[in-house]
């Protein structure tokens, strides 16, 4: 089943859509290094919640690259707006940074 955007973590998705953010992430080397440059902006956050909602992301990102629209994104579409998300592939020993 299709995971659908309104049910991601939206402040990290806002996060993993800043640029500087995702450069900074891309950088980190690993999933403790990202968690830190998130937890500062996001303190509530935990390392576990960081791990799944990552993930939920990235898997969301992945199903949606075929360049296929919900019918809500197409106003998004037509004002030009690009969010310019970031995922975060948070695994054992390896980050992956796409955008």
């Amino acid at each position: 089943m299709a995971i659908q955007k309104e049910t991601l973590n939206q402040s990290l998705l806002a996060l993993f859509s800043d640029k500087e953010i995702a450069d900074k992430l891309a950088a980190s080397g690993s999933p403790e290094a990202c968690y830190g440059i998130v937890k500062t902006h996001l303190p509530d956050i935990s390392f576990e919640d960081f791990t799944k909602d990552s993930e939920r992301i990235n898997e969301y990102i992945n199903e949606n690259k075929g360049g296929l629209l919900e019918l809500n994104e197409l106003d998004e579409v037509a004002g030009g707006l690009s969010l310019g998300i970031v995922a975060v592939a948070v695994g054992v020993g390896a980050v992956a940074i796409a955008t």
